[in-house]
């Protein structure tokens, strides 16, 4: 519709009513030229949008220690030898407990031995030994000292039944019998160190002994006591210092692990006056582990093992664990182990056995030189053994790609291209894939893998 108006002239104009029409298609117009733009705008926000929650992220490698742990039941085998002075007051030492000590070095200022009893000690080992039979080897030792201990034991039990019904004759028969059968027992192992000895060589030694005896007062020594070797002092005892000794590790095997699994030590609360000395050279560990726990070095050692024994015509485990510390050169060669205390403190030592120990469980024989210190009073204990300890790199698993039956990964080169890297799996954890340098060469350090490959 149109109507009529004038201009400034006062002459008439038609006018349209159709104004709001056109600024709706000035608007329309706006988007049908624009719609180009927008579409290509649109598509830069969504990549975008796109790019941030999908893009690829990556690692750098770094080589790290990879440690499996188990916890083990272990025994610690020491060389060591004690006395009592039986005094009743205390003596005042002028060493600390745990101190190493030479073979002269003076143990108290104002305590002086007014006696031959060690020296007649030592003598009165030396005649049992020279009149009984010598011995080829441990085992054979061994072997009777396992008897005397049964035949202890049984009279022991005898004893207790014939208390239990208040039979004095018989407890008095067994009482007696029980003390020769424990003087037998304590002068076979104070004889150990004479196992090998030739009368020859026992008498000579005895002479020797003799020639130290005097009425004068002596300093308090390791040497006037008579120890065989110097070491590490201490003023108490454990009560496993003899099934726990160097000497008898030619009888480790599965029965005495049982053994020492019950053995109750003899009380140490009358012990007012003890001097032991544990010999800082050498200690040997015995942990208990699963049988199906991998240990690496485990075949190496056992390999190496054998390989001793045949090369040195060494008969029995006895003689192999004695050899080897004759010749360190041979023994530094073996598999390294470490383990922690409860304590936190680690320790190294070579490991040169390992032993079946019934269906489920094997021991581990580690020999520690030199280095054990915080160990060295230690009898039964648990440690924490490092079963496995491997440099590797850890990446997640889902930065693996498997393809025709291999796996790989995308390591970015410096042209920030992906580059497909074959690679070799150590093992793997739950999210976490651990690969080992020495396997995989084309892997280096501080490479940049691609952790999410989309």
């Amino acid at each position: 519709m149109k109507r009529k108006n004038k201009d400034i002239n006062n002459n008439p104009v038609m006018v349209s009513q159709n104004i709001p029409i056109k600024r709706k298609r000035h608007k329309k117009n706006f988007f049908q030229k624009r719609y180009k733009e927008i579409i290509i705008l649109g598509s830069i926000l969504v990549f975008f949008l796109f790019s941030i929650l999908h893009s690829e992220n990556t690692i750098l490698l770094n080589a790290q220690k990879d440690i499996t742990t188990e916890t083990a039941e272990s025994y610690i085998f020491t060389n060591s030898e004690y006395v009592d002075l039986n005094e009743s007051t205390s003596i005042k030492y002028t060493v600390k407990e745990g101190q190493k000590v030479g073979a002269n070095t003076i143990l108290s200022k104002t305590y002086k031995i007014k006696t031959n009893k060690y020296i007649d000690d030592a003598i009165s080992v030396i005649d049992w030994r020279l009149k009984n039979d010598s011995y080829e080897n441990r085992d054979v030792f061994f072997k009777d000292l396992n008897k005397l201990e049964e035949e202890i034991s049984n009279v022991e039990n005898n004893y207790n039944q014939a208390k239990s019904t208040n039979n004095t004759t018989k407890m008095n028969e067994y009482s007696t019998e029980l003390t020769k059968l424990k003087s037998q027992k304590e002068m076979m192992q104070k004889s150990m160190k004479y196992i090998f000895a030739d009368d020859e060589t026992l008498k000579k030694l005895k002479e020797e002994l003799k020639s130290k005896m005097s009425s004068d007062e002596k300093d308090l020594t390791i040497s006037n006591l008579n120890f065989s070797f110097t070491g590490n002092i201490y003023f108490s005892r454990t009560g496993y210092e003899e099934v726990l000794n160097t000497n008898v590790m030619a009888a480790l095997d599965s029965d005495y692990i049982d053994y020492l699994k019950n053995f109750k030590p003899e009380s140490t609360s009358e012990d007012k006056s003890i001097i032991k000395i544990v010999n800082n050279q050498c200690a040997y560990v015995c942990a208990v582990v699963n049988k199906d726990t991998y240990v690496e070095g485990e075949e190496e050692a056992k390999e190496y093992n054998a390989s001793v024994k045949k090369n040195h015509d060494l008969k029995t485990d006895g003689d192999y664990y004695d050899y080897l510390l004759t010749r360190v050169d041979i023994l530094i060669t073996y598999p390294t182990i470490k383990f922690e205390d409860n304590e936190g403190k680690t320790d190294e030592g070579y490991l040169i056995n390992s032993l079946d120990y019934g269906e489920d469980k094997k021991i581990l024989v580690i020999c520690l030189k030199d280095e054990f210190s915080h160990l060295i009073n230690v009898d039964k204990t648990k440690l924490d053994i490092h079963t496995n300890e491997v440099t590797v790199y850890k990446i997640p698993k889902k930065a693996i790609i498997e393809k025709d039956g291999k796996t790989y990964v995308y390591a970015v080169t410096d042209g920030n291209l992906k580059e497909l890297v074959e690679v070799k799996i150590y093992s793997e954890e739950f999210r976490t894939v651990l690969l080992k340098p020495s396997e995989n060469p084309d892997l280096k350090e501080n490479m940049e893998i691609i952790s999410n490959p989309t």
